[in-house]
């Protein structure tokens, strides 16, 4: 339906970062879905998917010491 409406294609990894990048710097979401010609739904949908996804991101999980020669050496 992307491509009917606004002859761009469906919706890639970039503008998922684009959009999350864009709103957390402060940006309108006005501005970014225009930018990125997406509606106020798929905007939404985008910037909770790329939240999402770093959540579940096992190599950026905060992993704290467990012993006392972990917490020394941290």
């Amino acid at each position: 339906m992307t491509r009917c409406r606004t002859s761009m294609g469906y919706i890639t990894v970039a503008i998922l970062l684009h959009s999350l990048i864009q709103l957390l710097g402060g940006g309108s979401y006005l501005e970014i879905r225009r930018s990125a010609a997406i509606s106020p739904a798929k905007f939404y949908s985008c910037v909770y998917k790329c939240i999402d996804s770093i959540l579940d991101c096992e190599d950026l999980e905060n992993k704290f010491p467990d012993t006392a020669k972990e917490l020394e050496e941290a």
